[in-house]
């Protein structure tokens, strides 16, 4: 028996327990995809089997045969589901241990593509995704830099070597952040469906760049002075804001031609700002650039 003939066994056996458990609902049919994303998987075995099968030490070709029954059996493992096809759900935490005793603050850096996102807040942990699949877990990284640490959640670099282009490759994370200290947000997420909740942070920062993306934020008055710098093409923008907030733009040129909703604003020379803006107890203060499609500023 050589490498080669293992090798197409293994796959033989992996496809067939991945069709079994997916007939019995032990599996949702997207193992398939996940199989097939790993290609290079198999190209890096076919290269070693070939390498090594003609060499006076063949049996190292066998080590491509482990890789394809390590991978393959990651893959059905991963998706297996006890609970019935597509209900089930994995979670990456990053633990509050993971956070210095001198941070005073927190930095969120979150960069996607083509993601239906959903953002609330959290008291336990400094991060907490749900998502589907380990094709599209997110990649979290916490770093502390003086006063304050900086969590970045970007696309597993896993995605970009998928050969299968469907709505099912794209991130859908449901995550969770720390809201127990004064927070900054960092967005550049792109073809996306954005959710965020942040009515129990204390925002001081917010920027975003969000081409061709459809968004829904809600901010809550945690904080007396929120800056919101938005760059946008061809999206659809929807902010809540406490009722009575005070909200200024800072460049009402990029503002003038987009629908508003329920505020009034008044021009006080260079100004353009809501009349409560100077008394409130809460100030917004946005900077908008790029074209919108719809952008709506409401109060609760």
């Amino acid at each position: 028996m050589n490498a080669g003939k293992v090798n197409f066994g293994l796959l033989l056996i992996i496809i067939g327990l991945a069709a079994f458990a997916v007939n019995v609902d032990l599996m949702d049919w997207y193992v398939y995809i996940d199989l097939l994303d790993l290609w290079p998987v198999l190209l890096i075995a076919l290269g070693i089997q070939m390498i090594f099968r003609r060499t006076p030490i063949p049996q190292i070709a066998y080590i491509s045969s482990l890789m394809i029954a390590v991978v393959g059996g990651y893959v059905l493992l991963d998706n297996l589901d006890f609970g019935g096809a597509g209900s089930h759900e994995r979670i990456m935490t990053t633990s509050l241990s993971d956070l210095d005793d001198t941070v005073s603050r927190m930095v969120y850096d979150i960069d996607v593509d083509d993601c239906d996102l959903t953002v609330g807040g959290t008291d336990s942990k400094i991060a907490e995704c749900r998502f589907r699949n380990f094709l599209t877990k997110p990649d979290m990284e916490l770093v502390s830099r003086n006063d304050y640490a900086v969590l970045t959640v970007d696309e597993n670099n896993i995605s970009n070597v998928r050969i299968i282009e469907d709505d099912y490759a794209s991130p859908d994370w449901n995550l969770h952040l720390y809201n127990q200290l004064p927070s900054e947000f960092r967005l550049d997420c792109r073809n996306s469906t954005i959710h965020f909740n942040l009515q129990d942070f204390e925002v001081n920062k917010l920027s975003a760049r969000i081409p061709r993306s459809t968004m829904n934020l809600r901010f809550g008055d945690a904080s007396p002075e929120v800056t919101v710098s938005m760059t946008v093409s061809r999206s659809e923008i929807r902010i809540r804001i406490p009722d009575g907030a005070g909200v200024e733009i800072l460049d009402s040129r990029n503002f003038n031609d987009y629908y508003v909703g329920n505020l009034d604003f008044v021009v006080d020379g260079d100004r353009f700002h809501t009349a409560e803006f100077d008394s409130a107890a809460v100030k917004f203060s946005f900077d908008f650039s790029g074209n919108a499609k719809l952008l709506r500023l409401l109060s609760d």
